[in-house]
């Protein structure tokens, strides 16, 4: 017996495998599409956060650069008035360090001598007067080493001269302020 099979079964079967392939594959690619859009869509949205994210940034670096200018505005004014202060410290210490200097040395001349020439430079100060005697002249001296306001005392000359028939003893002297410790006074 021969059979005759009219009816294709194997090529309907084929066609339906071939057609249940297409579907799937069509599935898992409309799938993939789908992860593609959604992999684009979450990595679009995580873009536009950082560029306002970036934007955000760059308009904190121009306000802290405006600032670092500034900044760097006032360090440039606060050293000149630093300077200017500075200068204006000295000349009042300049103005009132030679009168106390006068001062101190007043305090240490003795009853009988005279002081006939002052003179005063940044390091050293001569001294020229009339005493009645040595012995004046050398308590002087030790009264400016006592004070402990100047250094480097000498005693440079010491003359006899005669003032309206008095027998008087004229010296020059020469010192140093003590710079340190006169200002530590004022």
């Amino acid at each position: 017996m021969i059979r005759i099979n009219l009816f294709p079964i194997k090529e309907i079967k084929k066609k339906i495998n071939i057609l249940q392939l297409t579907i799937i594959n069509l599935i898992f690619f409309v799938f993939f599409l789908g992860c593609i859009g959604f992999g684009y869509k979450i990595n679009h949205d995580k873009i536009i956060k950082l560029n306002k994210s970036i934007k955000k940034e760059e308009q904190k670096l121009k306000k802290l650069a405006y600032l670092r200018k500034q900044i760097r505005e006032f360090k440039k004014k606060k050293k000149i008035l630093e300077t200017k202060l500075k200068i204006i410290n000295q000349l009042d210490s300049n103005r009132l360090f030679p009168s106390y200097l006068f001062y101190i040395l007043s305090k240490q001349i003795p009853k009988d001598i005279w002081l006939t020439n002052i003179n005063f430079n940044k390091n050293i100060i001569k001294i020229q007067g009339i005493s009645i005697d040595e012995d004046t002249v050398v308590k002087f001296i030790n009264n400016l080493k006592n004070s402990n306001s100047f250094k480097n005392i000498n005693l440079i000359q010491i003359n006899q001269i005669i003032v309206n028939k008095i027998r008087l003893k004229e010296f020059y002297l020469q010192l140093s302020p003590d710079y340190n410790k006169l200002l530590g006074l004022i």
